[in-house]
């Protein structure tokens, strides 16, 4: 199962300067989507209570920062969610891509062996692309 991710943050309420925008695609697998669907559903809370993510005012170190340390977070989150759930559920696992994108930059994080391109539209019938992770890392 795939978990698309969209999310716009405006986050004038907590007086950054800059919008920006998370994108992820979680790719599931042995349990329905469900170990997908939990992360789908919780990386941006688990992202803003990060330090780094409480910091970020614009620019790519905090916000890469931030990113490795929701990953990890949302990691022990889901293990200890995991815990109370059945056995085929606990067998699942998933990958996940996710992309945010500011204003001057795109900052991509991975888990697993997903990857994630840029394409580049131009006049030429193709599509080249520039890969922006190395998904076996």
């Amino acid at each position: 199962h795939h978990y698309p991710l969209t999310y716009r943050v405006d986050d004038d309420a907590t007086h950054k300067e800059k919008e920006w925008g998370l994108f992820g695609i979680f790719d599931g697998h042995a349990d329905q989507g469900v170990v997908s669907g939990f992360l789908a559903d919780h990386i941006l809370h688990v992202l803003k209570q990060t330090k780094d993510y409480q910091n970020f005012r614009g620019g790519t170190s905090l916000m890469a920062q931030a990113l490795r340390e929701a990953c990890s977070n949302i990691d022990v989150d889901l293990r200890a969610w995991l815990e109370g759930q059945n056995k085929s559920v606990r067998k699942g696992g998933t990958t996940a891509v996710m992309a945010a994108i500011t204003e001057e930059a795109i900052i991509v994080a991975n888990v697993g062996d997903s990857r994630c391109i840029l394409i580049q539209k131009n006049k030429k019938p193709s599509f080249p692309f520039i890969p922006l992770n190395n998904e076996n890392e």
